[in-house]
């Protein structure tokens, strides 16, 4: 490489040797410079024109950075606005996870519900169409089941035997439960031997299966009266065959409920067996609501029967027809039931009402006769037999009315045990009942012997007195009592259409005191019976005359009561078995 040296003076030239010791650099740093130059210019005509180029190069870097500065601001905005409606979307995700989880329980609940109404309206319909279609044919069942005869354990064709002067009966077959043991019976024969005229054999069935006899019609703990033979003047021409059956029962309430229970927990099993997979929960849910819809329309229209009662609960219904059925398929009779008073009070209630809780018995059986201030109520018309343990008015029943039901109560309530205690002399002391209506009775007597007083301790701790007063020949005259309100349970051993206690359970319950007042015809027999209250001035409240025939039987009962007569006329079959009872109203 060679260098040129120009210059503006005049001079002369030198050789590099001449000048190899001038200046500071070497000839070596002066080239390695000026190739340092010629690689920086590249291929640009100078090194400025190279750094003009790299300035502008600079300058449009700038630019674009600043426009990916300001793209990549766009881009986060975006990224925290999709961020938020992230957020949204997850928000509503979670809303509606909930929602889905609402609807599955609802639909599970829903599930269970329609199981639950369809395996009871299934169990309820049996083989029939629909629950009122089976309710129909239970209705015709019980129709027809009544309309049979009675025959089972009855005492039929009595046959005086000269030989032995013995009297044989047939017993028919049939089934009695007694104190909850099952006894069933074939068809046979039995004898009474050793006849007396004018007597009355009473016929027992024993837990064993045997049959006894006896003159006095208190039955053994361990059998049950079914009959008896009534012997008159002559044995050879007046025997009489005697029906003392019972209500007879099938079994007992806890074999009932033990059937009941193994029932309901098959159902349990069942239902905890099943299990249903959910297509889709709101159209699920709206056809389980539809179908619910339907059967409380089906439960709703079975609850009314073929008369127009209307039951609370479909359960009722049931119920009252179960009763119903039973008591024609039992084949019984309610001779020598527990007989049973009730009286709800006038004021004594808080309000207007129609229903009215009495003693158990047989529905359906006409046991019982129901009074509204003294006037003998019409079943179906004024009341219904709600159950075995209700009485409703089809109409509102005023507070200051008074209402009293007379009639017999269930088996239940003959299965009680009744203890005595005596006095010295023999007289009795003490009754205290166990079963039905559970009570204790203390008997006071005058010196003279007669029933004085009785304090009755019921199994709530009431006390009632009842005192009597009696006229020089012993007969009651007026009746003292305290006015408690109370039921009187007496067994058919005792219950007699002539005796005074019978009057005095017609008697309804007061708050008041009262006083009872007795009038008797010259043969002994009641003529009337009157109600006075207890007050400076005494008020008749109620009049009670008795008309009889010629055999001493009562031939007519009329009641005044409240400005208000009733009169019952009676008509006898031959053996003098109350065949019917005419009730009409009477102008006083």
């Amino acid at each position: 490489m060679s260098v040129r040296i120009n210059q503006s003076h005049r001079s002369s030239a030198k050789s590099h040797k001449e000048l190899s010791d001038i200046g500071v650099r070497t000839h070596d740093e002066i080239d390695s410079c000026l190739a340092e130059l010629e690689e920086a210019r590249g291929s640009a005509l100078s090194l400025g024109d190279r750094i003009t180029r790299v300035e502008e190069s600079a300058s449009d870097s700038r630019d674009a950075v600043k426009d990916h500065e300001q793209r990549l601001g766009d881009v986060e905005t975006k990224v925290i606005s999709n961020s938020s409606r992230l957020d949204d979307v997850q928000q509503d995700i979670l809303t509606a996870r909930a929602d889905v989880n609402t609807l599955s329980k609802g639909q599970d609940d829903h599930e269970k519900r329609l199981s639950l109404a369809e395996t009871e309206i299934k169990e309820a319909r049996g083989a029939e169409a629909s629950i009122d279609h089976r309710f129909d044919t239970l209705e015709k069942a019980i129709e027809v089941v009544a309309k049979q005869p009675i025959q089972d354990l009855s005492v039929t064709n009595p046959t005086y035997l000269d030989t032995n002067n013995s009297v044989q009966v047939t017993i028919n077959a049939g089934r009695a439960s007694i104190n909850k043991v099952i006894v069933d019976q074939f068809t046979q024969t039995f004898s009474i031997p050793d006849i007396v005229a004018n007597t009355t054999y009473y016929i027992f069935l024993h837990e064993n299966g045997e049959y006894s006899y006896s003159s006095d019609q208190k039955e053994p703990k361990d059998a049950m009266i079914i009959g008896g033979l009534d012997v008159g003047v002559s044995p050879t021409t007046s025997l009489t065959a005697l029906d003392f059956r019972y209500f007879l029962t099938k079994g007992s309430i806890e074999n009932d409920m033990s059937v009941l229970g193994v029932r309901v927990d098959d159902l349990e099993k069942n239902v905890g067996e099943q299990t249903a997979t959910i297509a889709s929960h709101h159209t699920a849910i709206e056809a389980m609501e539809a179908q619910l819809e339907a059967t409380a329309e089906e439960v709703v229209v079975s609850r009314e029967d073929k008369n127009g009662v209307v039951y609370d609960a479909l359960k009722d219904r049931l119920d009252n027809m179960q009763s119903r059925l039973e008591l024609a398929e039992s084949r019984g009779t309610m001779e020598h039931q527990s007989v049973f008073h009730f009286t709800s009070a006038p004021n004594s209630r808080l309000s207007t009402t129609r229903d009215f809780q009495v003693p158990r018995y047989v529905i359906g059986s006409n046991s019982a006769e129901v009074f509204l201030d003294g006037i003998r109520m019409d079943a179906g018309d004024d009341y219904i037999e709600y159950n075995d343990t209700l009485i409703r008015f089809t109409f509102d029943v005023p507070r200051e009315a008074r209402v009293t039901v007379i009639g017999r109560g269930s088996i239940i309530n003959t299965t009680s045990v009744t203890e005595y205690t005596y006095y010295p002399d023999g007289k009795v002391h003490t009754e205290k009942i166990d079963g039905g209506i559970n009570r204790t009775i203390e008997h006071f007597y005058s010196p003279d012997g007669n029933l004085e007083r009785q304090e009755v301790t019921e199994s709530n701790g009431q006390i009632k007195s009842i005192e009597y007063q009696r006229d020089i020949t012993g007969k009651v005259l007026r009746e003292i009592n305290n006015g408690a309100d109370y039921y009187v349970l007496q067994g058919g051993a005792t219950f007699d259409d002539t005796d005074i206690r019978r009057r005095l359970v017609f008697l309804e319950g007061s708050t008041l005191e009262l006083d009872v007042v007795y009038n008797y015809l010259s043969n002994g027999d009641i003529e009337s019976e009157e109600v006075f209250s207890v007050e400076l001035t005494p008020q008749l409240l109620k009049k009670t005359s008795f008309t009889y025939n010629t055999d001493g039987t009562v031939k007519t009962e009329t009641l005044i009561y409240d400005g208000q007569g009733v009169q019952k006329a009676f008509e006898y079959d031959a053996s003098g078995n109350i065949k019917q009872v005419k009730i009409r109203k009477v102008v006083i």
